[in-house]
């Protein structure tokens, strides 16, 4: 999801507070780069790159041609804790398993144990 409105890219070696309030995906392209930092870390030297900047962090960049850059907000990851992607119950912190366990092996996998 791309974030509005998309910063400017600043002046070479100037550092640029992360507005947004969220860690933002930096893709950077074009220019002639030599340096990408974050928070004063060095995080890269040419484009293209892909950066995180936290919450309130700074990215810098030193240049002899300016690159351009689009910051998103990456989803982030959260497994489903009632089923899985085949629909059925899903991991849990008591099985930690993908699949059920069948009744009669113990293996996970498919098969349901069947009982009358």
């Amino acid at each position: 999801m791309s974030l509005s409105p998309q910063p400017s890219v600043p002046l070479t070696t100037v550092a640029l507070v992360n507005p947004f309030g969220v860690t933002a995906s930096v893709a950077i392209t074009g220019g002639t780069t030599t340096f990408i930092f974050v928070n004063g870390v060095q995080v890269g030297t040419t484009t293209p790159a892909n950066v995180s900047v936290p919450p309130g962090g700074t990215i810098s960049i030193t240049y002899s041609v300016a690159p351009t850059w689009a910051w998103t907000n990456p989803p982030v990851y959260q497994p489903n804790p009632g089923y899985s992607a085949a629909g059925m119950p899903g991991p849990n912190e008591l099985t930690n398993f993908e699949y059920p366990t069948h009744a009669v092996s113990g293996v996970t996998g498919w098969g349901f144990g069947v009982s009358n």
